[in-house]
């Protein structure tokens, strides 16, 4: 009886090889990884821009006027998309500034996505928590670092913590999302 045992294991360890399949799943090119990733960062972008919005809504009234203030009206991609402009010698009127900060805000959700798919590739690791550590590493690079860096926004310090906890709540939502997608489109 052992024998019969060990021989039905010895198959089930064999089978993948003795029918032509390997048992690892194979490995997908970088660019198929890359691709997937930014595909996947634009629907991460539908999801953060939801919870965002919800968050939004629930805020008080004078929380929002008090950022609106402290950000003189202007989103930081709009304030990217003026300095740009203005780094080129561009004249932009208020709306067009809004529509390429919009784009800019597309095309950053892309690269992040992109991004995702080539640290995916190398280090499957930072899907941790089904995209979650992503997402929070992209709330510290992207929405709290780079823009107070660029003087896209005011000083950390001088905005208030529910501008922190929406952002990062809707990075959260992105990363998830992304991940989501990611794993859809490879099933």
């Amino acid at each position: 009886m052992m024998w019969k045992k060990e021989a039905s294991r010895w198959f089930l360890a064999q089978a993948p090889r003795l029918l032509g399949r390997s048992r690892r799943r194979p490995r997908r090119s970088l660019i198929a990884d890359v691709a997937l990733g930014a595909l996947a960062g634009g629907v991460g972008k539908l999801a953060m821009a939801a919870v965002c919005g919800a968050v939004k809504r629930l805020e008080r009234r004078d929380q929002v006027l008090f950022e609106r203030v402290l950000r003189d009206g202007a989103e930081p991609a709009t304030r990217l998309a003026l300095k740009l402009a203005q780094g080129i010698g561009a004249d932009l009127s208020p709306a067009g500034a809004c529509k390429v900060g919009s784009a800019l805000g597309w095309g950053g959700a892309l690269g992040e996505g992109a991004l995702y798919g080539l640290l995916r590739h190398f280090a499957p690791r930072v899907s941790l928590g089904a995209g979650l550590l992503f997402g929070s590493l992209s709330w510290a690079l992207f929405h709290e670092g780079l823009p107070a860096l660029l003087t896209l926004s005011p000083p950390l310090g001088k905005l208030p913590w529910v501008t922190h906890a929406r952002g990062l709540a809707s990075h959260l939502a992105y990363g998830a999302a992304t991940e989501g997608m990611r794993r859809t489109l490879l099933s």
